[in-house]
């Protein structure tokens, strides 16, 4: 952090210089791969319950020993079994390496798939930082004009940029154009991983064959295509994972405001938002680079959690299209045809019942969330020893 104590009278504290794009990808992939490797496990039990309602998800042999699915898969209690039930199999059927299956699509794409994200993130916060601040110098030089003279009153331009300029609609449109971006490269990396995840519930009946995850992708390329193959769901993982970003970005940046005011860390001389309770005006950037990485990943921890449990009947329903396309009778035609995520979520409620939009969710939050805090505070670690 900076050299200099927060309070030091002698002068304001250092600002740490901008990264460049080089090294925000740096920062973001190795903090991407960390993140993954340690979560992993929990990622691949969440992919396990989300498909085993739709194929049976029976005790279903390895699916390197090729075998079939179990009879006795369409039981109701192997097809509901909690995280514990799922692991317990996956252990004694594949051993550990069944809990890192498709690891290897992760340590060849997510470096470059958090890359894109946190540098498209801390672009786009950039961007629409410009932006915001044209919008309100062109709001303040035409004021007059927007007013009606007769009667007095605004034809409402100042609402609409006073919108537009505030900390959070920054948050949600960086998160927003942030996660665009990275899931041109996250979609392949979903589609082979969670494919080589499912292959025990899926068996021999659909993605139970690949040898490895460079199997994977060639047979998915050659058999399915890329629009239809290895870049199925890329609008329903935007649809999954735009409204995540909306909540996790919002939560977390907003975490990371009230922490700057917590810890007493400012860029400037005097106690960290000292001033700002007469403006209004929220710690900016410079301010919240000053915060112990740790603050940053409790933030991103918390964060997390409350947009996993928001969006995880559309992962949910993401995750069946993006697997279940080579088991017969998984999915209705019509989803199939259309890849529709909301189409997916419906029947899933109507054939399986409401509740069964949450399968796994407990196990993606043990994923996501530890996996957010670990990633952030990587990152910001990373982006302290860069800048300093």
């Amino acid at each position: 952090m900076g050299s200099e104590d927060a309070s030091d009278p002698a002068g304001d504290a250092p600002a740490p210089p901008a990264m460049s794009m080089p090294q925000l990808a740096v920062a973001g992939g190795v903090s991407g791969l960390v993140a993954r490797f340690a979560t992993h496990p929990f990622d691949t039990l969440k992919t396990q319950m989300q498909v085993a309602g739709a194929v049976g998800g029976g005790e279903v042999p390895s699916s390197a020993r090729g075998g079939p699915a179990s009879t006795s898969a369409a039981s109701s209690s192997a097809r509901y079994r909690g995280a514990l039930e799922t692991a317990r199999v996956l252990a004694r059927t594949e051993g550990l390496i069944g809990f890192y299956r498709g690891f290897g699509a992760v340590v060849a794409g997510i470096p470059f798939a958090s890359a894109a994200y946190f540098g498209g993130y801390e672009a786009a916060k950039r961007a629409t930082s410009a932006f915001q601040d044209v919008v309100s110098k062109t709001s303040s030089e035409s004021k007059d004009v927007s007013e009606d003279v007769s009667s007095g009153t605004s034809f409402g331009l100042d609402s609409v940029v006073s919108s537009l300029t505030t900390p959070t609609a920054s948050y949600v449109l960086s998160g927003i154009l942030a996660q665009s971006l990275a899931s041109i490269a996250y979609t392949p990396i979903d589609v082979v991983k969670e494919r080589m995840q499912a292959s025990g519930v899926l068996g021999a009946r659909g993605a139970g064959a690949y040898k490895n995850v460079l199997d994977a992708f060639r047979t998915i390329l050659k058999t399915e295509g890329v629009y239809s193959g290895v870049f199925r769901g890329y609008w329903a993982s935007n649809f999954t994972w735009w409204p995540f970003s909306v909540v996790y970005f919002v939560v977390y940046e907003h975490m990371r405001d009230a922490a700057v005011v917590t810890c007493g860390v400012s860029n400037v001389g005097g106690t960290a938002g000292e001033g700002r309770e007469k403006t209004g005006d929220s710690p900016n950037e410079k301010d919240k680079d000053l915060l112990p990485p740790w603050v940053s990943g409790f933030c991103g921890f918390a964060a997390a959690s409350a947009a996993t449990v928001a969006t995880h009947p559309l992962d949910l329903a993401k995750t069946r299209l993006q697997t279940l396309r080579t088991v017969p009778g998984s999915i209705p035609r019509s989803e199939v045809s259309s890849q529709n995520v909301f189409a997916m979520a419906r029947s899933v409620a109507r054939n399986e019942g409401v509740k069964r939009l949450f399968a796994g969710c407990g196990a993606r939050v043990a994923a996501v969330a530890p996996g957010s805090a670990i990633s952030f505070f990587a990152y910001e670690t990373i982006k302290e020893w860069m800048q300093s």
